[in-house]
């Protein structure tokens, strides 16, 4: 009787997306995916819905609180972005959505030299600035430049997300920026995209390790950041600003000074969002 109900409303779900055609598209400018209080939005997959929508697939886990490594088990949903439609779907559903919708193209990741073209030959990219050194994953890297055609940068912002609370984050041994410890406790992460192009010239944004899907505007602006309290548009040469601070006024793990700092940056970024 379960699986019938989820199935019924996997119908229901799939139903009212197709309703729409897209574009022109609503006033949706982002999309957080909710997981129950103490768990880890993951196995994040995007689809092209059919219809001009996109169809999101995601999973949570449990966190160990020992390691910060994810955890099995989790239900799973599906979520479409511009029709808001959100509903549990089960392994068969799952299965289905894999099977019948393919996966949205063109994809413009951090890797490789695919830019993603814009109007007014404009282009964007996601990047990755971790400073130089082996062995270390950090999470203040990711960024999003804007290029002119005669490939000037012409914007180049990092989006920051404040965590609700530090998550314990592991690093390899031969991490230069590391510590004895083997981990970091996360405060502060910088997102990191894969990238969409839209038919009005907007773009979407997908989380590649984050619960958010936002909607771009060409010049690297978006209502949905404006409006979370959680989340700040910021120069990277700010974010690098506090960054190398962080580094030069430490002898120890120059990871969670960074990881401090920004912090406290971002606390006062969010104090002055909220006064508005």
């Amino acid at each position: 009787m379960k699986r019938f109900w989820l199935f019924i409303g996997l119908l229901l779900a799939a139903s009212a997306a197709q309703a729409a055609d897209y574009p022109p598209y609503p006033d949706v400018w982002g999309r957080e995916l909710a997981a129950p209080q103490g768990r880890i939005v993951n196995g994040f997959y995007l689809r092209a819905g059919g219809n001009g929508d996109y169809v999101i697939t995601h999973t949570h886990h449990a966190a160990d609180p020992e390691t910060g490594n994810l955890q099995g088990g989790g239900d799973w949903s599906r979520l479409d972005f511009f029709a808001g439609t959100r509903a549990t779907i089960d392994e068969d559903g799952l299965n289905a959505i894999q099977r019948d919708l393919p996966f949205a193209r063109p994809r413009v990741q951090s890797r490789g030299g695919i830019w993603l073209h814009l109007p007014g030959e404009i282009q964007v990219k996601p990047f990755s600035r971790e400073p130089k050194g082996v062995g270390c994953w950090v999470n203040y890297a990711g960024s999003l430049v804007l290029r002119d055609r005669a490939e000037k940068v012409i914007a180049d912002r990092v989006a920051l997300r404040l965590l609700a609370a530090p998550e314990r984050r592991e690093y390899w041994d031969s991490c230069e920026r590391g510590g004895t410890g083997g981990h970091y406790e996360a405060k502060v992460d910088a997102l990191s995209f894969a990238l969409y192009g839209l038919k009005d010239g907007t773009f979407l944004a997908e989380g590649a390790s984050s619960p958010f899907l936002i909607r771009f505007y060409p010049d690297l602006t978006s209502p949905f950041v404006e409006a979370h309290p959680d989340l700040f548009l910021v120069d990277t040469a700010e974010v690098d600003r506090v960054v190398k601070g962080a580094y030069a006024g430490t002898d120890g793990v120059r990871i969670q000074a960074a990881n401090d700092a920004l912090h406290a940056y971002v606390l006062e970024l969010r104090r002055r969002k909220t006064a508005r």
